[in-house]
């Protein structure tokens, strides 16, 4: 449970942050670059607070699960945040199949490595 508490306090800073509080239509969108990875998955870059440094990166593609379904949709497999703005990716989230939350991992002592993992269910 203090893992679970301990992410949500971090991702609802990360928000705001993210936010800015603006609510006004001026405030400029992050910049958002699309690759295509050599295993087909499509990485979506976007520079949050527009400082020349990516802050999150979502991976899409078609789950293994269903590769050889020819109606197979793409969906959201990974998300990485950098929720520190220091470059370094310290929120790692996984997705399954079915497009749900299923492992969370933090680097709550921002070292570079993931030291808290919520498993969903």
């Amino acid at each position: 449970m203090f893992e679970y508490k301990h992410v949500s306090v971090v991702l609802l800073a990360f928000l705001v942050w993210s936010c800015g509080g603006a609510s006004d239509s001026t405030r400029e969108h992050p910049l958002r670059v699309t690759q295509v990875l050599e295993d087909g998955t499509r990485l979506v870059i976007s520079d949050v607070d527009r400082d020349g440094v990516a802050d999150v990166l979502k991976y899409f593609g078609i789950p293994e699960s269903q590769v050889d379904e020819p109606d197979a949709e793409e969906r959201l497999l990974r998300t990485e945040m950098d929720l520190t703005g220091d470059g370094t990716f310290n929120l790692r989230r996984s997705y399954s199949d079915d497009g749900e939350l299923t492992i969370e991992e933090m680097d709550g002592n921002l070292d570079g490595r993931f030291d808290h993992t919520v498993f969903w269910q």
